[in-house]
């Protein structure tokens, strides 16, 4: 084994071990894959560039594995590095040592980029959610002119969105009475004929649908004329009164039992709770027909209305008891047949 006497005074530490190397025969790739190291560490400690290996400790280290390897004095030879080192030689720079290349870690990169998807992805569906939000139009009120039997709805405010965007026109609604402001018709005169007062024309109405309560009779009417309607409830409020267009149906309900009375009976349908009925024979006279509606749905004739008094100066006499009995009954269809007053609720 050589000793630091053996060592040439002007041999230093890099030439010793390449020469003591060299008598091995050995090769710096075979003397580096023994040692499990980059071949430029040996190339280093051989050149006597400890700057390359980084800091002093590291620099050793190899010096040390290197010299126990080749068979040489360590002991000795690290305390000549030593003495070297502290005469004055310019500390080493460590951004200089050798370092292996450090692989790519593909799952941090991974990670990084769903983390980044996953934000942008919740950014874009925060941003759509607040402008569908914004711009969904407000429910805008329309005021409608009122007539004669409408009430209009009262304006409403109209928010102002966020995003601008062009609202539909709503629908114009109106509320339709209970009781249509209709005046009712006059009562033609006393001497005109059945036909002036069947002819004689009557304000339109609205038609009015009344949803039936429990207890209640529920009628329906449907005329191939106009025919003027009229419905009296059992407490004397009117739950049908208006003109019924030719083709039209129109329903009404009551407390039984109804007084009905229809201008054209002969060419209206009536249906009672949803089944069509026929009309009493002796409930239609000179096409108009008068009725009442039980509560079990069965039709009753009523008596026509009384004709007006006669504008003749001479009273007549009251029949007797057997005059009443022989004399002959008249027809009432034969007498001029009058609209029935109205009938206050």
């Amino acid at each position: 084994m050589s000793t630091a006497d053996d060592m040439p005074a002007t041999e230093s530490i890099g030439q010793l071990l390449a020469r003591l190397r060299a008598e091995r025969g050995l090769d710096p790739v075979k003397v580096a894959q023994e040692l499990r190291c980059d071949r430029a560490i040996i190339d280093a400690l051989e050149a006597d560039r400890y700057a390359d290996l980084g800091a002093a400790v590291f620099a050793r280290g190899h010096l040390r594995r290197y010299a126990d390897f080749l068979g040489a004095p360590s002991a000795e030879l690290l305390a000549r590095w030593s003495a070297e080192q502290s005469s004055g030689q310019p500390l080493p720079d460590l951004t200089r040592a050798p370092q292996a290349p450090r692989p790519i870690d593909t799952r941090r990169w991974g990670r990084s980029l769903a983390v980044i998807a996953g934000a942008l992805a919740i950014g874009l569906a925060a941003w759509w959610i607040l402008q569908g939000a914004g711009a969904r139009p407000a429910p805008v009120a329309v005021p409608t002119q009122a007539g004669a039997g409408d009430v209009a709805m009262p304006p409403q405010a109209v928010p102002v969105p966020e995003v601008a965007a062009v609202p539909q026109e709503a629908p114009a609604t109106a509320v339709t009475p209970t009781e249509p402001l209709v005046a009712p018709p006059e009562d033609p005169p006393a001497d005109a004929p059945a036909d002036a007062a069947e002819a004689a024309p009557a304000p339109a109405a609205m038609p009015v649908t009344v949803p039936p309560a429990p207890g209640d009779v529920a009628l329906a009417f449907t005329t191939q004329a106009d025919c003027w309607a009229e419905v009296v409830d059992a407490k004397g409020a009117r739950r049908l009164y208006q003109l019924i267009r030719a083709g039209e149906r129109v329903t009404a309900a009551g407390a039984p039992p109804l007084r009905v009375t229809l201008g054209r009976g002969d060419v209206t349908r009536v249906e009672v709770a949803g089944r069509a009925v026929t009309l009493p024979q002796d409930a239609v006279r000179n096409s108009v027909a008068r009725f009442e509606v039980a509560a079990t749905g069965a039709l009753r004739a009523l008596p026509p209305v009384p004709a007006p008094a006669s504008d003749s100066p001479l009273p007549t006499p009251p029949p007797s008891a057997s005059s009443a009995a022989t004399a002959p009954v008249v027809d009432p269809a034969a007498a001029p047949v009058a609209v029935p007053p109205t009938e206050s609720p």
